[in-house]
């Protein structure tokens, strides 16, 4: 805080949405319809909250991903599938620092079944949004899309020294990780970014530096020195059966809030018929542990 083959979709009406008030009860005929309007009410004001929010949409299908309001930051989840999909709404298309690609628009559409949410292919000048970030990653790829411009990451180049310390540690770790070796190049799967950090006692006005290492896990490793510690490990997928190379992929890196606030890390857990983006954020009072604060619908291949 689900996969069609790109992408079989089917209609679907708000019967499934609503049969749960109508139906499988036992009790008096008048029960369920003095019930029901409180609850239809319900999910029409969750589905105000999705406007006029600063809201995220992802990409691969295009799938509500987050709002950031008075609360903080959040799922946009189930409600927000048909207010994101209005046409008329302008969106910005943000590469992996949350730096702005230019404009785009829905132009397509679709209800899928499993999901029961839209999926929406969206073009701008800069060309037509379909399918990001599934098998690769680069830093110039659009991840997602917002309705306004976040404050962008900032972007650090290790040397060649930091490189091969960092192989070198990826190495070390994999035994006591319990992963496999990954023949895609680390460069190739490892985004790299810096913030100021308040948790690190003396040094919490120094720039620390992170990179976010896609595989078979999802690692955040930290610079200390000339080496790297271990920050957060993503690994539910690790050790299933359908393990794979491209598993984890970083996707990007900025703050969400844009009020000079901390980095959230946004990544592709991809589960082999299923994948969603997935948000994670600083714990409250912690230098190095991360949780999942919001994450898209997805889609699926099933």
């Amino acid at each position: 805080m689900c996969r069609k083959s790109i992408l079989g979709r089917c209609a679907l009406t708000l019967t499934c949405v609503l049969s749960t008030f109508a139906c499988g009860t036992s009790s008096p005929p008048a029960a369920p319809q003095e019930s029901e309007p409180s609850s239809i009410s319900n999910i029409v004001r969750e589905a105000d909250r999705c406007i006029g929010q600063r809201r995220f949409l992802g990409t691969g299908p295009g799938t509500p991903l987050a709002i950031v309001d008075e609360h903080g930051l959040r799922s946009a989840g189930q409600p927000c599938c048909e207010a994101f999909a209005d046409r008329e709404a302008t969106w910005f298309a943000l590469d992996a620092y949350g730096r702005s690609k230019g404009t785009a628009h829905v132009t397509h559409a679709e209800l899928y079944e499993v999901s029961g949410c839209f999926e929406l292919d969206l073009s701008g000048p800069a060309g037509v949004f379909r399918d990001n970030m599934i098998d690769h990653f680069t830093i110039d790829t659009v991840f997602g899309f917002a309705s306004s411009v976040p404050r962008a990451g900032r972007q650090w180049q290790p040397s060649e020294l930091q490189l091969a310390a960092l192989e070198t540690w990826v190495q070390t770790m994999r035994a006591p990780l319990g992963i496999e070796a990954n023949p895609i190049p680390l460069a190739e799967r490892t985004l790299f970014f810096e913030e100021r950090d308040p948790y690190l006692g003396e040094r919490g006005n120094e720039m620390v530096r992170y990179a976010v290492i896609g595989g078979r896990a999802l690692i955040i490793a930290r610079l200390d020195g000339e080496g790297f510690v271990l920050s957060h490990l993503e690994n539910d997928l690790t050790h299933s059966g359908v393990a794979h190379d491209r598993m984890y992929l970083p996707a990007a890196a900025f703050d969400f809030g844009g009020d000079e606030g901390e980095t959230e890390i946004v990544f592709r857990w991809n589960e082999a018929p299923a994948w969603k983006l997935r948000v994670l954020s600083r714990r409250f009072g912690a230098a190095d542990g991360w949780e999942i604060r919001a994450e898209d619908i997805g889609g699926a291949t099933i």
